[in-house]
């Protein structure tokens, strides 16, 4: 018995959905459009950086076709003087720049600086670097507008002008390795840490194939550099290792890897003696011994520190016996008296001694 007579639609205001913003670090991926995309970064915040594809176009006016764009909200406590930091990723000259702008203002054109998530504050070339905004209390919108495809942001935040944003320190800056044509790896330890005591994840990155670091890390914490002379002239070679980590300014240590020239393995080698003073020795392969044998390195011009191997021909494993000051013997010794390696125990038969000298 229900009856309908008329119906219309009555419009109900409904409050705008509260705009999230953020008083601190914003990942530049909450707020990408257009051509604008999320792709996966080794050491990125998140693991991901934002921008246009390479190759989907660069739009060189401000007021041109919007390709696309990163729209980010920061809710500003105090009202105040205020610079942009972004972690960014620049590989070339062709992909390093955007169209900033702040509340729908005019556009500034930022250069960014060229690395691997490197920590740059905004700019507007040749106008202001870095560029300083008066903003009040409250919320504001920042956007970056896709000038060149190819350039990358991970994280954006806003900082007190004045103030910088926080630092990786590694410690030594510099670093210096040595080996010879043909010689063995080499390699060295970096610390590094946040200057705010904080703990972070870096990535890790170098610009020389000779030299190996590892990819990612943590600070506070160590690295190990490792140089390796193999297809390398006799010379000296410099690289650069760089650390970065989302929010902090990066830090480098230099490196150079001195390579020796090539020494003729006849210049050194393993001699045996029957006496403790090391007189009449010959030269050790090939002989036959029995008993006490006093075995050591010749000459010793030149050399820093012999590692002695027993039934070890690659010079693997624990060494026998390490002698860093001449003369160096297998058994070790004094001076003028090299202490006696017993032979009886081995097994009779063929064994091998081997020495590993750094020069």
């Amino acid at each position: 018995g229900a009856r309908l007579d008329t119906i219309r639609l009555v419009a109900v205001p409904v409050s705008p959905p509260a705009r999230s913003c953020s008083s601190g670090v914003v990942e530049a991926e909450s707020g990408v459009s257009g051509s604008v995309k999320s792709s996966s970064f080794a050491g990125a915040s998140g693991g991901v950086v934002v921008g246009a594809p390479q190759g989907s176009g660069s739009d060189w006016s401000s007021a041109g076709r919007p390709l696309g764009a990163v729209a980010v909200c920061f809710d500003v406590a105090a009202a105040g003087k205020y610079t942009i930091s972004v972690v960014e990723s620049s590989p070339n000259g062709d992909s390093d720049s955007w169209w900033v702008s702040v509340d729908g203002g005019p556009a500034a054109l930022w250069v960014s600086a060229r690395g691997v998530l490197v920590t740059d504050a905004v700019s507007n070339r040749g106008v202001a670097d870095p560029l300083v905004l008066d903003l009040s209390a409250g919320q504001h919108t920042v956007s970056f507008q896709v000038r060149e495809d190819g350039a990358r942001l991970d994280t954006i935040r806003l900082v007190a002008a004045g103030t910088t944003a926080e630092t990786l320190v590694a410690s030594p800056t510099s670093v210096s390795m040595a080996s010879r044509v043909g010689g063995s790896t080499t390699s060295a330890s970096v610390s590094v840490a946040a200057s705010d005591g904080s703990t972070t994840t870096i990535a890790v990155s170098d610009n020389a194939a000779w030299l190996s670091v590892p990819t990612t890390g943590s600070a506070p914490g160590s690295l190990t550099l490792t140089a390796n002379p193999a297809g390398l002239a006799a010379g000296t070679y410099n690289a650069t290792v760089t650390m970065t980590s989302a929010n902090f300014r990066s830090a480098t240590v230099a490196v150079s890897f001195q390579v020796a020239p090539e020494t003729p393995s006849s210049v050194y080698g393993l001699m045996v003696s029957s006496s403790p003073s090391r007189s009449g020795p010959v030269a050790l392969t090939g002989q036959t011994v029995a008993g006490n044998v006093y075995v050591f390195t010749s000459p010793t011009t030149g050399v820093s520190q012999v590692r002695f191997f027993v039934d070890a021909p690659g010079a693997t494993g624990t060494p026998y016996r390490t002698e860093n000051a001449a003369p160096y013997d297998l058994a070790g010794g004094l001076a003028s008296t090299a202490s006696p390696f017993d032979t009886t125990t081995l097994s009779n038969g063929e064994h091998s001694i081997t020495a590993a000298i750094d020069l």
